[in-house]
């Protein structure tokens, strides 16, 4: 194997979400990135410090291309039931249509400090915008974002697993209960 000349760390990211993208976020790994690269392991070493930190940088990647997908769905015009509608099928669709990235926007490697508050904030700061119609208190508006992205998450992972056979479109399951989510923080 020969050493990659101008191998860099964006081009370590973007083959390792290419890797995730279409054989999953288990088969990123040092040994399956060097040999997408027709490298030796220990040259990855010259641009990350371990694998941890190569998905940190997938991770806040996909952060990114996850907000950049659902800030084009904020649209101060409409209802708030209509936004978070809006949003909420941004999301389930972009989480189909690219679930290795999806994936790797979620994981939570043991990533403490700085980094992982940086890496969340825009989303966070998205999210803040969609709920930001409703009388909540600082904690009300946590909860309210992590009941979101939880029930979403569960949509998406309820989806791809194709759980729930239930003779029900996932669709419509998808608009009832983010319908009974809006109730509910008005009622708050």
């Amino acid at each position: 194997m020969t050493v990659r000349p101008g191998l860099n760390q964006e081009m370590i990211v973007d083959r390792a979400l290419e890797l995730a993208e279409n054989e999953g976020l288990s088969a990123v790994t040092m040994a399956n990135l060097a040999r997408s690269f027709s490298i030796k392991p220990p040259s990855l070493y010259n641009h990350f410090r371990n694998l941890l930190k190569i998905k940190q940088a997938m991770a806040s990647r996909a952060q990114k291309m996850l907000y950049d997908n659902l800030s084009g769905a904020v649209n101060a015009e409409l209802e708030p039931l209509e936004r978070i509608q809006e949003m909420a099928k941004q999301y389930v669709t972009f989480a189909t249509c690219y679930p290795g990235i999806y994936e790797a926007s979620i994981i939570a490697p043991d990533i403490k400090g700085e980094s992982h508050k940086n890496r969340e904030e825009p989303l966070l700061q998205l999210l803040k915008q969609y709920v930001a119609p409703f009388e909540l208190s600082e904690q009300d508006r946590i909860h309210a974002i992590r009941g979101l992205r939880s029930l979403l998450h569960g949509l998406v992972d309820l989806n791809k697993k194709e759980g729930f056979k239930l003779g029900v479109d996932l669709e419509d399951s998808r608009i009832y209960l983010i319908e009974a989510y809006v109730k509910g923080l008005q009622q708050k």
